[in-house]
């Protein structure tokens, strides 16, 4: 394989095109002009985390200037980027929570949340959490102050987890059953061997739901490798353990332990009893494993903490 600068153009490309802003930014002119503030909320969320996973992956990006027939357009800083996006998950929060008699919302077109707004709003709030925590190896204590915040208004169960809706309809199927088998792709893709030493040290129950008992090489579970695997975006889990971190770095070790061990409560794991340090690093390691599949989180939490440390 080779690889150069085309080789992501069209990563980059759909931020912008084929269900990209472009569309985002019709279905708010849409939902603007009949007086849907419920529905332009909704769709502010997703520019958001459609704007901030975009900076994630690419740093300098055109935002600003996006759509609006500019030429060559200028790269607005990733920082510049963080900080539009973090207006726009707010203004599509009280969008959300706008009680105006024409909000109608996507409804049962919604096929996560259903158009529920107290669903959205909790989910905004967790993205909001996130971006911060993607700034504050850069900004520091204010940042993860803010993400403090907003992890405390975030999503606060299981039922509230972001999730694509796949199916077992050819065209509707998760992308890694796709990549693994219409597509011929078998024996491409293995398990991580560093997720599994993790898991397999920790005798951690996960290990059985992620990965395989036996393959050559090693695959998802027969449950995370079905077409219809519901593929999880942003969770209680992710929130639970911003929360943990954030609290951590603000100086609040009591909430940071608790809110770890509410994490591995979910998965049915007692309580652990870290300070300092180890108490960080326990936290972080639970996320590594608590965020497998979560888009590119484990990768985002890694170039700012490195976290866990790799051979």
């Amino acid at each position: 394989y080779s690889h150069d600068e085309n080789t992501t153009n069209g990563t980059h490309a759909a931020i912008y095109t084929s269900g990209g802003l472009v569309d985002i930014k019709k279905l708010q002119t849409g939902a603007r002009l009949v007086g849907d503030s419920l529905y332009v909320g909704i769709a502010q969320v997703e520019e958001g985390a459609l704007m901030g996973t975009g900076a994630d992956l690419f740093g300098d990006l055109v935002y600003k200037e996006a759509l609006t027939g500019t030429p060559n357009p200028t790269l607005d800083d990733q920082f510049v980027v963080y900080d539009s996006v973090q207006k726009v998950l707010s203004a599509g929060i009280a969008n959300i929570n706008s009680t105006v008699a024409t909000n109608v919302g996507p409804g049962g077109a919604d096929l996560v949340y259903g158009g529920d707004p107290a669903l959205w709003a909790a989910m905004a709030h967790t993205l909001k959490a996130r971006f911060f925590m993607h700034t504050a190896e850069v900004r520091g204590t204010a940042a993860y102050a803010s993400a403090l915040t907003e992890a405390q208004q975030g999503i606060g169960s299981n039922a509230g987890n972001y999730f694509g809706a796949f199916t077992s309809t050819a065209s509707e199927t998760n992308f890694y059953f796709q990549f693994h088998g219409p597509a011929g792709r078998g024996g491409d893709l293995a398990i991580g061997t560093t997720l599994d030493t993790i898991l397999v040290r920790r005798g951690d129950p996960r290990d059985a739901q992620y990965f395989a008992a036996s393959g050559n090489p090693r695959w998802l579970s027969a449950t995370r490798a079905a077409a219809d695997f519901q593929q999880p975006y942003v969770t209680y889990d992710e929130n639970t353990l911003i929360w943990a971190e954030a609290a951590y770095r603000t100086g609040d070790q009591v909430t940071a332990l608790s809110k770890l061990n509410v994490e591995r409560a979910n998965h049915g794991l007692s309580p652990v009893v870290f300070a300092g340090q180890a108490l960080l690093n326990e936290i972080l390691t639970e996320k590594y494993i608590a965020n497998f599949q979560l888009g590119e989180e484990a990768w985002n939490d890694y170039k700012r903490t490195c976290t866990p440390n790799l051979a």
